[in-house]
């Protein structure tokens, strides 16, 4: 029996939402974030008193709670938002028919807020202990540092998980005493990062509530669930009330409805991204109210509020997938809480049995979900793709990329452990991985753990990502700095390895035997991830270091690979000649070396080339590596960031010879390429450059009105996507040499003085004579008032 949930059909209320949410947008920028967060607090505000307008509707009240709470954070001065959440809070005490009414659920979110700081500051503490594992020690050293770091890292996931427990303990009992006595035995139970023990004190809370068997037959059945519905209620305030739970997560439909186009559009940026329960969202809703609001597409809805025997039948695989959910992350991989203990162990007991009975295992769907998480999980291709995108994430990128496959592992295995450590000793016992892997296995997950905390711990939210917001950064530093800072440069390489070789054996695997899984490690691989994380310095390190212990023979598989990682990295750090002789060898091994990896030989050899000025052969190479990129079976977006590189060299090539026609002509198919690429975000950086560089062609060829029409699109980017100053002064000043070949020396002044504002604030006193572009844009300047006869002194110009 699932609570129906209230539908507003009042006009007014809708239409007063419509237009808060409008006023909500016009304050917003173009991606969604707010640029006055006083007007942001009143319209919020105002939008709270709309939601709790639809009582006694339970989402329609924690939207409320959480409006109320983001006005406040925005503009605590206010104190009548304050007055207002706490009339809420008595409304809701009322509509729970509560023991308690004078409760005060703000004091009490206090309270865990306090307690929650302690856990974070005892978190970063012992996270600040962990030392790195440098380059030079012995292989045993090394094994013995990894050895105490997965020790140290599993204490302080304890710890976490412990305290965290606690915290979700201490609320329950909270709620326990303001709703008096429960009507049936219960158990507050947790799933997912809780579960495994790898919670963060960041996490939000995801969880179930179990009810004792047979309280469904019972005639004061619907007592039962509106005891247990408005325990949840006050259970989800109280964490609201944290002023941690982001706006999105509550799936306002006129800020954040996912199932429309252009529906999710508000982005929240002020609130700290902390301890929640699990969003709103149609594909999330892990908690125990659960999915109350149908949508077209999912017509359905569920309540995770059940008796033992019905809450069992959430393992139904349809059930579980249709709603978006992992197979493990219902119910069968769980942790207790609060309640009674017998309840969940009684639970517990029968979703082990029913995972190890043979019919009910769903092996077939449980396959398939490890499949089309090994496609979205890829270690390989996440790498790669950060190669194209200015931030990095972590959750995804480098933590799921292991313990995925090593939950999966534990599931097709049929282990009851739920923690990824556990679960590892657990495989190695059954021989399924021997000790070597055991160990890696164990790293991987402390390394992926270690990471994950420091960044959280860092940002002081749940925030997965790292990076730059300012797209001219990404260029100046590599993304992965911050997180090869948390843990160590060798580690986080260590990870990826580790992370690639588990998803290759797991997609080697013949799952109709049980066979051990099988580790094949190359020494290209390390190669391969260094590459992908742009460590250029270290690959030419243990390149030459190896050569000095000769550990590599010419004309091996393995080397071959090995040397075109090391060829590109010579080339990246701008060692042209270097690059070129490697590259000359491995040009001789077509038939050993896969199309991809000779495709990018071509490609490379043509950078090489243009680089070193012989712009005929760029021109040969960059005909031969596009013929080998159309032949690629690989996804249409890297063939035509390769293709628009290409072409982009092509046309620089052209434009060195003077030859500006064809010079505009692959700029325009370079610019073509990138429109084809779907999400990224130095698309818009890449084609600024080529509608600047078909403007400095049209330029050349005196055709200054196509050319003031071309940079102009180029400087709108630029300003647009919030580009490097640099590439706006470039912009200005074409646009300054146009109009003074057009004879307008008035704009052309105008153009160069603005851009020599704009350079003057990035040199000092001392270095602006020496600076180049200031030299010549001060002498453009100088030109233009001679023609303007503002200043005819012809001496002065330089």
């Amino acid at each position: 029996m699932v609570e129906e949930p209230f539908q507003s059909k009042d006009p007014d209320l809708i239409r007063a939402e419509d237009k808060l949410a409008k006023k909500l947008h016009k304050n917003c920028n173009p991606a969604g974030k707010e640029l006055n967060l006083k007007k942001s607090a009143k319209i919020f505000y105002k939008m709270g008193l709309l939601y709790k307008k639809r009582s006694p509707d339970k989402i329609s009240l924690l939207r409320s709670a959480a409006l109320f709470n983001a006005a406040i954070l925005r503009n605590p001065e206010k104190h009548y938002y304050k007055h207002d959440l706490k009339h809420l809070c008595q409304k809701v005490l009322k509509l729970a028919k509560a023991q308690n009414l004078d409760a005060n659920l703000q004091q009490i979110s206090n309270e865990i807020a306090e307690l929650a700081q302690q856990m974070r500051v005892e978190t970063r503490s012992q996270l600040s202990e962990l030392k790195n594992i440098p380059y030079d020690v012995t292989e045993e050293e090394c094994k013995e540092i990894e050895r105490k770091k997965i020790t140290d890292v599993k204490r302080i996931q304890d710890m976490v998980s412990n305290k965290y427990t606690e915290l979700m303990k201490h609320i329950s009992v909270k709620c326990l005493e303001v709703m008096g006595p429960s009507p049936c035995q219960f158990a507050v139970v947790g799933m997912g990062s809780l579960a495994r023990r790898e919670i963060t004190p960041y996490s939000d809370f995801e969880h179930i509530m179990l009810l004792e068997e047979g309280v469904q037959y019972k005639s004061n059945y619907g007592d039962v669930l509106h005891y247990f519905r408005w325990f949840s209620v006050l259970f989800q305030i109280i964490i609201i009330n944290l002023k941690e739970t982001i706006i999105p997560s509550m799936a306002i439909p006129t800020l954040n409805d996912v199932t429309k186009e252009n529906g999710d559009w508000f982005f929240d940026a002020f609130t700290p991204r902390g301890i929640s329960f699990d969003g709103l969202m149609p594909y999330a809703c892990k908690f125990p109210l659960g999915r109350s609001e149908k949508t077209k597409n999912k017509p359905w809805t569920n309540e995770l509020i059940q008796p033992v025997s019905r809450m069992l039948k959430y393992l139904d695989s349809d059930v579980d997938l249709k709603n978006g959910y992992h197979i493990g992350d219902i119910v069968t991989r769980t942790c207790f809480v609060f309640g009674n203990l017998k309840l969940y162990q009684q639970f517990a007991g029968k979703v082990s049995e029913k995972l190890h009975d043979s019919n009910a295992f769903n092996h077939t769907l449980l396959i398939k979900q490890l499949n089309e998480d090994l496609k979205k999980f890829d270690a390989f291709d996440s790498l790669y793709g950060l190669f194209v995108a200015s931030k990095f994430n972590v959750k995804r990128v480098l933590y799921r990329s292991t313990s995925l496959f090593i939950a999966a592992l534990g599931r097709i295995h049929k282990i009851d452990e739920t923690s990824s450590f556990a679960i590892i000793k657990k495989l190695n016992d059954l021989k399924i991985i021997d000790d070597k892997t055991a160990h890696m296995f164990s790293y991987a997950t402390a390394v992926s753990c270690q990471v994950r905390l420091s960044v959280y711990m860092k940002q002081n939210s749940q925030d997965d990502y790292v990076g730059e917001e300012e797209l001219y950064l990404v260029f100046q530093n590599n993304i992965y700095n911050e997180v090869i800072s948390t843990a160590g440069e060798k580690s986080v390489v260590d990870y990826f390895i580790i992370a690639y070789n588990l998803q290759n054996a797991i997609r080697s695997m013949n799952w109709h035997r049980n066979e051990p899984l099988r580790i094949i490690f190359r020494p290209s691989t390390k190669f391969l991830m260094l590459h992908l994380l742009r460590l250029f310095d270290r690959i030419i390190t243990e390149w030459e270091g190896s050569l000095k212990k000769k550990a590599f023979h010419p004309l091996d598989e393995e080397d071959l690979y090995i040397r075109y990682y090391v060829a590109n990295a010579y080339c990246e750090k701008r060692k042209y000649y270097k690059s070129l002789l490697m590259l000359d060898a491995l040009e001789k091994e077509e038939k050993v070396c896969d199309l991809s990896i000779f495709a990018e030989i071509k490609t490379d050899k043509t950078w090489c080339m243009l680089s070193v000025g012989r712009f005929q052969e760029a021109l040969l190479y960059a005909q031969e590596s596009k013929e080998k990129i159309l032949a690629l079976n690989i996804p249409q977006s890297a063939k035509y960031y390769r293709l628009s590189r290409l072409c982009h060299m092509r046309g620089t090539c052209k434009t060195m010879l003077l030859q500006f026609d064809e010079g505009i002509s692959e700029f325009e198919e370079s610019e073509k390429h990138l429109n084809d690429i779907d999400e990224w975000p130095r698309k818009s950086l890449r084609r600024a450059h080529c509608f600047r560089n078909i403007a400095f062609c049209h330029y050349r060829l005196s055709d200054y009105d196509k050319a003031l029409l071309t940079i102009h699109i180029s400087l709108e980017i630029c300003e647009k996507q919030r580009l490097p100053v640099h590439d706006k002064c470039e912009c200005y000043h074409l646009i300054g040499l146009s109009y003074y070949e057009k004879a307008n020396y008035k704009k052309a002044l105008t153009y160069f003085e603005i851009e020599l504002t704009k350079r003057m604030a990035f040199v000092t006193e001392e270095t602006q004579d020496s600076d180049e572009y200031i030299r010549l844009v001060k002498r453009n300047i100088q030109f233009c008032k001679i023609k303007l006869e503002v200043n005819p002194k012809k001496e002065q110009i330089f």
